[in-house]
């Protein structure tokens, strides 16, 4: 029971930095949204603890991302596909860019075992993910109060086919990576697995940032 609490309490913890980083990046109102948001945290919570106990905890990237996807598409109403896939991938691979960074100085520090980081009942990975949550927030904050956020909706269609492309590479990249990290557990891999996901992120920011001067140019 003490591992269900917990797991729970850190879990939608990290769902809602998660989501707020999302909603942050690219200009969401949370005062609009509020139930949609408390709902999808909870919700999120439990599909992750459901792939924790049915040991598909190595999937969760690939498993977790659509199901995200849905939600914004269905649950927050965003009516463009390419816009809820675009949105919910950048947040989600930037989080866990955060959370890689994290994992990576614990083990660096000794802090934490290479082989505990994909312990879910952990507490040095609870410890983990209220550090990574904080961080995220914080970043949240400060691109809500510098007015730092993304506006652009995919009104210019021309280039869209691109952005498709990179949303499902960028899937399929951070979920092997992954699932590599998560069977083949060394420092190495979590170096390899950090290296991927910054360059992901740094990927995905950039062409966000250009279709955002496209449509504000």
């Amino acid at each position: 029971m003490i591992n269900f609490l917990s797991f729970m309490l850190f879990s939608s913890l990290e769902f809602f930095a998660l989501i707020f980083l999302i909603f942050s990046l690219f200009t969401f109102k949370l005062k609009f949204y509020l139930k949609e948001f408390i709902f999808t945290s909870i919700f999120m919570t439990f599909v992750s603890y459901g792939f924790v106990i049915t040991n598909l905890n190595d999937y969760i990237v690939i498993l977790q991302i659509p199901i995200l996807i849905l939600l914004f598409r269905f649950i927050f109403k965003e009516k463009k596909w390419l816009y809820a896939s675009w949105i919910v991938v950048s947040g989600y691979i930037s989080y866990i860019c955060i959370q890689a960074m994290v994992a990576l100085l614990f083990v660096f520090f000794k802090f934490q075992s290479v082989e505990s980081t994909m312990d879910a009942f952990d507490y040095t990975s609870y410890t983990g993910q209220l550090i990574s949550a904080t961080i995220a927030i914080t970043i949240a904050m400060y691109i809500n109060v510098y007015g730092q956020s993304f506006g652009f909706t995919f009104r210019i269609t021309r280039k869209n086919p691109i952005y498709y492309l990179l949303s499902i590479l960028s899937i399929i990249v951070a979920g092997i990576s992954y699932y590599i990290f998560s069977i083949q557990q060394n420092f190495a891999l979590i170096i390899l697995f950090a290296s991927v996901i910054i360059i992901l992120t740094s990927v995905l920011l950039y062409f966000s940032n250009k279709q955002d001067h496209e449509e504000f140019s």
